[in-house]
């Protein structure tokens, strides 16, 4: 192969590598004026002085302030749930086989996600997004709550389907209370007591 074909091959590669860096960018520039400014007064303006590039980079990668949100949003959930996949995966790999104690390692590692990201946490359990951002929020959830199902190892009733939303409910509010911890140092108590009233719940029959 020659270094001309060698090159243009690369060049390809690079353009992307660049693109993906420029969205990046703009990715984080729109999370830290969402985190500080809140979704109702944020604007296109101060994410692009926040980014560093013109408007016209913005406008080419995300349709607008909405765009951004939701693509930032779905980031976010991506993280919950491989942290929640991941700890449920290690538990099995550590001989973990009881439905509950995998429940409660998956929500141990989702409540850590909230521990590590408080303010976007905040920001997205907010209810301050786009318009049809609540419709999104409820997919989520009832995905959500199916896995839940299943990871439990429960029948599909009425009842069952009952005990799965508190259950997904405390580790909701949970999530909230660790978020909006004032004093760190309490988050650890909190994730406990959040664990045991799941095991409280779950033992119920």
């Amino acid at each position: 192969m020659s270094t001309e074909s060698v090159a243009a091959d690369e060049r390809p590669a690079r353009q992307w590598g660049r693109t993906q860096q420029t969205r990046r960018t703009i990715l984080d520039a729109a999370r830290d004026v969402f985190v500080d400014e809140g979704y109702a007064e944020a604007n296109i303006a101060h994410i692009v002085e926040r980014s560093g590039l013109s408007v016209g980079s913005v406008y080419h990668h995300f349709n607008g302030k909405a765009d951004l949100f939701l693509a930032l949003w779905e980031e976010f959930e991506a993280v919950y749930s491989e942290a929640a996949t991941k700890a449920v995966a290690d538990a099995r790999h550590a001989g973990v086989t009881d439905a509950v104690d995998l429940f409660v390692a998956g929500s141990r590692g989702y409540l850590d996600v909230a521990r590590d990201n408080s303010r976007l946490t905040l920001l997205f359990r907010g209810g301050d997004g786009p318009p049809g951002y609540d419709v999104l929020g409820s997919h989520v959830g009832a995905e959500w709550m199916k896995n839940n199902m299943t990871l439990l190892e429960l029948e599909d009733t009425p009842a069952n389907r009952l005990r799965v939303r508190i259950l997904t409910s405390v580790v909701v509010e949970g999530e909230r209370s660790i978020a909006a911890a004032e004093d760190k140092s309490t988050i650890d108590e909190l994730i406990e007591e959040v664990l045991a009233i799941i095991r409280r719940i779950a033992s119920v029959r």
